[in-house]
């Protein structure tokens, strides 16, 4: 089975305490897939401190600004400078609780780029929304900026997010190849598509087999280094 990745959204959870037994947990282990660790930001140079070869650090946000008096942000170069290799961008809790629009998206992609982060563009329709329009309008806006670029995008429906309600495998790869084939129109290729939403060690074996999925954008499930790990090696 070819290689993926693995991306271990924390949101706004987590001690101290628990940062040291998950890190213990997981750095003996020489994954040799991507895994990648999008934790709080309070506790990334605490983590990179911690990191084995195979483990990389993810912020889970960064201003769109790259300096100056934005109280309460965190830039992209500080980011950098604290050992990230990736930062998820456009996230749905991000788009619904603080607004965030394709304006706002575009700046962030922008400052990540800026960087040598790779963003993790996250995008996916709400219940009862045309799947594949919404990708457009969350795409069409941001091709300038993507293309030629390194990048990944995380399909996640918003409905699916924490409920436990999952597409089946044959849905996920309907929407996968749409993504792969429109970013095709854009002359933008192998670009990693991740699924994420209620992704679980029960059901992760049976969405390892949709196409065009390269890997797994993976929240609540994740926050347990166990559960994580048994994920990896489904």
């Amino acid at each position: 089975m070819q290689k993926k990745i693995y991306v271990a959204n924390w949101k706004m959870n987590g001690t101290s305490k628990e940062i040291d037994d998950y890190m213990e947990m997981l750095s003996p282990h020489l994954f040799l897939e991507t895994v990648i660790l999008g934790l709080p930001f309070p506790y990334l140079d605490k983590a990179h401190k911690l990191l084995s070869p195979s483990l990389h650090l993810a912020a889970q946000d960064l201003s769109e600004n790259s300096k100056g008096a934005y109280t309460g942000s965190v830039s992209g170069g500080m980011l950098k400078d604290i050992g990230c290799a990736y930062v998820i961008i456009g996230h749905s809790e991000r788009r619904k609780d603080f607004f965030e629009n394709n304006a706002k998206i575009a700046q962030k992609l922008l400052r990540a780029f800026e960087n040598n982060l790779i963003p993790i563009l996250c995008i996916g329709e709400t219940a009862g929304q045309d799947v594949k329009r919404v990708i457009n309008d969350q795409l069409e806006d941001l091709m300038g900026i993507l293309s030629e670029r390194e990048f990944m995008i995380a399909y996640e429906p918003v409905w699916a997010i924490g409920t436990g309600k999952v597409p089946t495998a044959e849905e996920i790869s309907e929407v996968a190849r749409f993504i792969h084939d429109w970013l095709n129109e854009f002359e933008i290729t192998d670009i990693p598509l991740l699924y994420g939403g209620s992704v679980t060690p029960e059901n992760i074996s049976s969405l390892k087999t949709c196409d065009h999925i390269s890997g797994f954008l993976i929240g609540g499930a994740s926050l347990k280094a166990e559960s994580f790990i048994r994920m990896i090696r489904a």
